[in-house]
């Protein structure tokens, strides 16, 4: 399935994946981190037992000091602190009054249980402590009867007093127990947000990486494909291709490249497609050049012939010349004319040598090999220059006689050309255990290790035309 998307759409299939688990891992960590936050259900609950303990736990809401007060009162004997006392308790009671409406409003919407425990149970022992001290206390403590405000001291208001602090403690317990529990609650559901963190992106990353690794291998499968393909294709060995083009026959047909196929319709598709185009025109190019150079081959056979008709013709009516001739000095001219002519018929030669045609003139018997070496002298300009040393007799075939009288004009040509006028060219011959040897020696300018390794590399290899420069054709 994955086979039917472009690589560009696959690779933005596999950044999307990414961004999805990283926007589901960090949405999961969010919903994590808010539960705990403040803002949160949870810290909105725990902050309000934290506030239940505070309140149950408020100085103005216990009855210590005015019990205090009280057992302060029973022990003056001046009427004026008897009285400023007695202010003081009728002020606590106020104080008291205010703190617990205040406390009323705080708990009215709490949990039944939280709001009977802070209001309603603490209220009534309150109620009882403050009905004693008021009416029956400081009415006895104001007509002088100590003793009955003791005896209402020491009954009632310690019995209320005893009932409003036990009540008070119970729901401090009680909203101890509350924030206990709802943090027990929070750090269970933060643990349990943690795990479910862990699953979400755990199977997040598994699911991108399995996706990520199956367009990863689609896309390498793809590219494999294509570069095994080319790596096995004919045009990636076109050196090879253009030569069995230009070595085929002039009518048969080009060869086929094998076009490269894509596995999927992709950019690899278009990008073979745009191979197999550039295949099949390099291969036409091929066809064409190959075809242009048989055209200038044939055009340089048709010349080279027309040339050697012509001069030897020449050399024909020149020998004729030379046979009728009596004055040296003319005869002489004819001899220099003739040697020219033959110059040109070695010139016309070359062009059917690289026109690749045979040559024309053949002998059917075998010919002595210094009679070979003299005859390529006559085709060179400064044959006075050369001078024939020992030449082991051996026969040479007629079939080559022309082939390697050429060879040696070429050779005896650069040798004389590039030595000193006055300095002399040697050529012997004798035979050896690889096969009869020529050699042909001078004291010219010579060559370059590297010059010389190029030349040997273009007789070894039989360089084609188009990589012999024009100035040396001759060793072509």
């Amino acid at each position: 399935m994955l086979q039917r998307f472009k690589l560009g759409t696959k690779l933005k299939l596999v950044v999307a994946l990414a961004l999805v688990a990283i926007v589901g891992i960090a949405g999961t960590g969010y919903v994590t981190l808010y539960r705990s936050t403040v803002g949160s259900d949870a810290a909105d609950r725990s902050v309000e037992d934290q506030q239940l303990i505070g309140a149950v736990q408020a100085p103005e809401l216990y009855l210590v000091e005015p019990f205090l007060t009280a057992n302060q009162m029973v022990r003056e004997t001046s009427s004026a602190s008897i009285a400023d006392l007695a202010n003081q308790l009728r002020a606590m009671k106020a104080s008291y009054d205010s703190a617990h409406a205040a406390w009323v409003a705080r708990f009215a919407a709490a949990d039944a249980r939280d709001r009977a425990a802070a209001v309603e149970q603490t209220f009534v022992p309150a109620t009882t402590f403050w009905a004693a001290t008021l009416d029956d206390f400081l009415p006895a403590m104001a007509a002088g009867r100590t003793a009955s405000a003791i005896q209402v001291l020491d009954g009632a208001m310690t019995d209320a007093f005893d009932a409003h602090r036990s009540a008070v403690a119970n729901v401090a317990t009680l909203a101890r127990q509350q924030v206990d529990a709802q943090r027990a609650a929070t750090r269970d559901d933060r643990n349990g947000d943690l795990q479910l963190l862990v699953v979400v992106g755990g199977l997040l990353l598994v699911i991108v990486g399995l996706v990520g690794a199956a367009l990863i291998r689609s896309i390498r499968s793809s590219v494999s494909s294509v570069t095994a393909q080319v790596r096995a294709s004919d045009a990636m060995d076109m050196p090879r291709l253009v030569g069995l083009i230009e070595h085929a026959e002039p009518d048969a047909p080009l060869p086929v490249v094998d076009a490269i196929v894509a596995p999927a319709d992709d950019e690899l598709a278009e990008l073979a497609d745009a191979f197999n185009t550039v295949g099949r025109a390099a291969v036409e190019l091929a066809g064409k050049q190959a075809a242009t150079r048989r055209g200038v081959a044939e055009m340089f056979v048709n010349l080279g012939r027309r040339n050697q008709a012509l001069i030897n013709r020449q050399l024909t009516f020149i020998d004729q010349l030379e046979r009728d001739e009596q004055d040296p000095d003319t005869l002489e001219d004819l001899f220099r004319l003739d040697h020219l002519a033959t110059r040109m018929r070695r010139n016309a030669e070359s062009l059917l040598v690289l026109a690749g045609a045979e040559q024309a003139r053949r002998w059917t018997e075998s010919i002595d090999v210094a009679n070979v070496v003299r005859s390529s002298l006559s085709e060179i300009e400064e044959y006075n220059q050369v001078e024939l040393g020992d030449l082991e007799r051996v026969l040479v075939r007629g079939t080559v006689v022309a082939d390697l009288a050429h060879l040696l004009a070429e050779l005896l040509e650069n040798a004389t050309a590039f030595s000193p006028p006055a300095s002399r060219v040697s050529v012997m011959g004798r035979m050896m255990s690889e096969g009869y040897v020529i050699s042909v020696v001078d004291e010219g300018i010579g060559m370059d290790p590297s010059a010389l390794d190029d030349a040997n590399r273009r007789i070894d290899a039989s360089a084609h035309l188009d990589d012999a420069p024009t100035r040396v054709l001759g060793l072509y």
